[in-house]
């Protein structure tokens, strides 16, 4: 088929992966046919627009409930705004449901439930995978309401999309970066992280050790877990490994609070080669500039919002079809890349 937009035009309109796009117009490797149907869908939609035929959009409300620290909760806002051009014609209006990140679990259920008594064309979720939370979700979806979870799967309903990140691979991607740092420089490798009841932290960290084993056997990784995440804490626990591990020469901070963690390599009269943490905080941000953290993996939070609004709009008896789902890639993010803040 003859077209002339670009590849990303199409990917946004079908709500799949640049990619996955490029396979279907090219005819490369195994794609669903249902895959293929939802680009030829999307052109035939472009060039309908192209040529002034009369486009009905939805116009829906969907409700986002996230358990998140108030800079995770800013990122997906902002994110949510640079995305809603590429929803068109369709207009969704969000109603935000924000809960300090250590609610209790009850909280969640509440406001899904309050959800679940009035008209909500979708809800989009970031919390706790608490059994209580999966059984109000599981409230929704067998009312008819999707339900997409952005970072960990809720196993109370299959018809639950989940839209998760590939924290393995975001751990080997530090690996890699790390391995490279250092190169045959002699020392060891600190690992920063909290005690998560996500299991995200675990899985950065399996793949950054299964990574860092492969490429630097030799290489001694040191855990540190800190029970308490607050910078005083940080500071405390990293001065004290520093003091008895004179070979520590790296950082992979997992989510450890990197500003205390710099500050306790000040205090002690210590320098690292390489810094390596995750997420694009305001703190990280500043760090990044100043050159006192190396890179910084960022996954693409504004694919993955695109990817759960195609679910919803596709899962409405109005729109009908299914949205392949796909993981979110990683983003290595260095002082000359930086994006702006939103």
């Amino acid at each position: 088929m003859k077209h002339s937009f670009t590849i990303k035009q199409i990917a946004i309109k079908a709500g799949l992966s640049i990619a996955t796009v490029d396979r279907v117009l090219n005819n490369r490797g195994n794609v669903r046919a249902s895959t293929r149907n939802d680009v030829y869908s999307a052109l035939a939609d472009l060039e309908r627009q192209r040529s002034g035929a009369r486009v009905i959009g939805q116009s829906l409300v969907v409700d986002i409930v996230l358990q998140l620290s108030q800079g995770r909760v800013a990122a997906i806002r902002n994110a949510l705004k640079e995305q809603m051009p590429s929803l068109q014609p369709s207009v969704i209006r969000f109603r935000f449901h924000v809960l300090d990140e250590k609610a209790d679990p009850s909280a969640a259920t509440r406001v899904l439930r309050r959800i679940s008594s009035r008209r909500s064309d979708g809800v989009i979720i970031d919390a706790a995978a608490d059994p209580v939370i999966s059984e109000a979700i599981a409230l929704l979806t067998e009312g008819g309401t999707p339900v997409v979870s952005l970072s960990r799967p809720h196993k109370a309903d299959k018809r639950v999309s989940f839209l998760g990140f590939d924290l393995k691979a975001a751990g080997a991607t530090a690996a890699y970066l790390m391995s490279g740092f250092l190169n045959s420089a002699s020392g060891d490798v600190l690992m920063c992280g909290t005690v998560d009841d996500r299991g995200e932290e675990d899985e950065r960290a399996l793949g950054f050790r299964i990574a860092m084993h492969a490429a630097q056997p030799d290489r001694r990784l040191i855990r540190i877990d800190c029970a308490v995440d607050d910078d005083a804490r940080w500071l405390d626990e990293v001065s004290k490994v520093l003091a008895s591990t004179p070979g520590a020469i790296a950082i992979y901070s997992i989510a450890g609070r990197n500003a205390a963690i710099i500050e306790a390599f000040r205090q002690s009269e210590r320098k690292y080669r390489a810094f390596i943490g995750h997420d694009l905080s305001s703190e990280n941000r500043a760090l990044l500039i100043d050159r006192q953290v190396t890179v910084i993996l960022e996954h693409d939070i504004g694919f993955q919002l695109l990817q759960a609004c195609r679910i919803i709009l596709k899962s409405s008896a109005r729109h009908g079809g299914n949205v392949e789902a796909e993981t979110s890639n990683v983003r290595v993010i260095t002082p000359f890349n930086l994006p702006q803040p939103g």
